[in-house]
């Protein structure tokens, strides 16, 4: 009989109970709230847009057709400008910090030409993808040159696999 109290004792514990209590102390530390969804993180990306979209662009140049952006061959101008090297993980932990830099990037560079580096770039995700894509559409608004001087498999198959490797000028 006594083994039998002591199985029951065993069996009231639900060791599936502790996990929401995990789940909460994760979205804590991450600073999510307890209704935080896809969709806020849509709404985050939108405000990146938004933001970058406000900062004054390049004056074009009167009457001149926009020509279909191309990558453009290094001149001694883009060989001087800044590289931005992505790092090794770009992901959504990671997009704020970078967003920072990119928007600071079209702050200090004002018209030139901008270049990124992805060459060590192993972990890329959805929402990285999209900075990226938002960041390449603000340079070409402005007249500015991107140019990619390295890119890495991880994020050449991302962009490909969400069907932006074009708008990242990748191809």
């Amino acid at each position: 009989m006594k083994d039998k109290e002591s199985s029951a004792e065993l069996m009231a514990h639900d060791p599936l109970a502790d996990i929401e209590d995990l789940s909460t102390a994760a979205d804590d530390f991450l600073g999510l709230g307890d209704d935080f969804t896809l969709e806020d993180e849509l709404q985050g990306l939108e405000q990146i847009e938004q933001e970058v979209a406000a900062i004054p662009a390049k004056p074009a140049a009167a009457a001149e057709p926009e020509p279909e952006p191309e990558p453009e061959p290094e001149s001694a101008a883009t060989q001087a400008a800044e590289v931005i090297d992505l790092g090794d993980v770009l992901t959504i932990r990671e997009v704020g910090q970078m967003h920072e830099r990119l928007l600071q990037a079209l702050i200090d560079q004002g018209g030139e030409d901008y270049r990124l580096s992805a060459a060590e770039l192993q972990q890329v995700d959805g929402a990285a993808v999209q900075m990226l894509v938002a960041f390449v559409q603000e340079a070409t608004r402005r007249g500015c040159g991107l140019h990619w001087q390295a890119s890495s498999e991880a994020l050449n198959k991302a962009a490909a696999d969400m069907g932006l490797d074009q708008a990242l000028r990748l191809t």
